[in-house]
């Protein structure tokens, strides 16, 4: 499956993720080959088609009820390929995140010490901070770029973290 996904085939990758996810009871596994997208398409009717597709697949797991035990053996994000689409994907991402939250109860670990923390001042900025080895001339810059931008500067304190590779941005 990985030769066929890495080559943009996820229509032949699909089945062979199902297959393995079956025999091993692997939930992670479904869940993964529910999200995988090409990444070039015939024409707007074939994204269509595809985005289809993978909202049913993403409300057909919702209604099933999974269980990820290890979301680590999951690679990369196969969701990405949304963003290529350019339409509003909040809907659907959301719709992902609340899947992958009630599916995977050790990704929604939170540290004991963070339990109690409250914030010195109640009308303190909001630290955020954004680490990202591809804050550069690259895609994910371009895409992100308007939501660092566009947030209250009153409101947030910002801090963008970039390693491993040098540019001029």
């Amino acid at each position: 499956h990985a030769c066929l996904k890495k080559n943009g085939r996820a229509k032949e990758a699909m089945p062979f993720l199902d297959v393995v996810a079956d025999r091993l009871g692997d939930d992670g596994l479904r869940f993964y080959s529910a999200l995988l997208l090409p990444y070039v398409y015939e024409d707007t009717a074939d994204i269509d088609g595809w985005r289809k597709s993978f909202k049913k697949n993403v409300r057909a797991l919702s209604k099933r009820g999974i269980s990820i035990t290890d979301p680590f053996r999951m690679e990369g994000v196969p969701q990405y390929y949304l963003s290529y689409h350019g339409r509003n994907d909040v809907k659907i991402n959301s719709e992902i995140a609340r899947l992958f939250r009630k599916s995977c109860s050790v990704a929604m670990f939170r540290a004991p010490h963070t339990l109690s923390y409250k914030p010195a001042e109640r009308d303190a900025k909001v630290r955020v901070g954004f680490i990202s080895y591809y804050f550069r001339e690259h895609s994910v810059s371009k895409m992100t770029l308007g939501l660092f931008k566009g947030l209250p500067k009153e409101k947030f304190h910002t801090v963008l973290y970039q390693f491993g590779f040098k540019d001029h941005i």
